[in-house]
């Protein structure tokens, strides 16, 4: 786990957003612009990761299909969901580590739980959805295209 990662975030407000019926959220400080799928223009430095597929889930009929992107050293990255709920600024005593998650398929992407209200919802760490080769491309695609 990147503690440089951890310790922004848990000083962030977070980006609580839905993915087949489960909610999620994502440091706002990462985060750029969210829009609606049909709006987004397909860059080469700039990859659309559909989250839903990623984590095992098939995304919800009839959702809005909404990208939210990202800002990360060195290059930025589309994350697909079906909704924005809310910002939210849980208290950092309300964050769990992810070594307590091990049945997840992902658990690399997956930083850990806040307990709120209406149960446990995972942050996700949106740089480590890519695999190291996947951000060495990225990252020199976006050096040779400056």
């Amino acid at each position: 786990m990147n503690s440089h990662f951890l310790e922004h975030a848990l000083k962030s407000r977070f980006l609580r957003f839905n993915l087949s019926g489960e909610d999620y959220t994502i440091p706002l400080y990462l985060v750029r612009e969210v829009m609606p799928l049909a709006q987004v223009r397909p860059e080469p430095q700039m990859p659309i990761i559909d989250l839903a597929a990623k984590l095992g889930h098939a995304h919800r009929p009839g959702a809005e299909q909404t990208v939210i992107i990202c800002t990360l050293e060195g290059f930025c990255l589309g994350l697909l969901v079906d909704s924005i709920k809310a910002v939210v600024v849980p208290a950092p005593e309300q964050f769990f580590a992810s070594n307590a998650v091990m049945d997840s398929k992902f658990p690399t992407c997956i930083a850990g739980f806040f307990s709120l209200q209406d149960g446990k919802v995972p942050m996700i760490n949106p740089a480590a959805i890519l695999s190291a080769e996947e951000i060495i491309r990225l990252t020199s695609t976006k050096r040779s295209a400056a």
